[in-house]
């Protein structure tokens, strides 16, 4: 029975990473629309933001 909630514990984890990471990609993205700039500098920038935040 433990066994069942570890495994449930660890998948409810993995799906919030999972998930932070779509959302990260998303706003990543939206960010490299909307500043018009190239690719490698955009992704610089957003790449920056995340490793601050942590």
């Amino acid at each position: 029975m433990e066994s069942t909630k570890q495994e449930a514990y660890y998948t409810a984890v993995g799906n919030v990473a999972l998930n932070w990471a779509a959302l990260e990609s998303i706003v990543s993205s939206a960010i490299w629309q909307i500043g018009e700039i190239p690719d490698e500098i955009a992704a610089c920038i957003t790449s920056q933001i995340y490793t601050n935040l942590r």
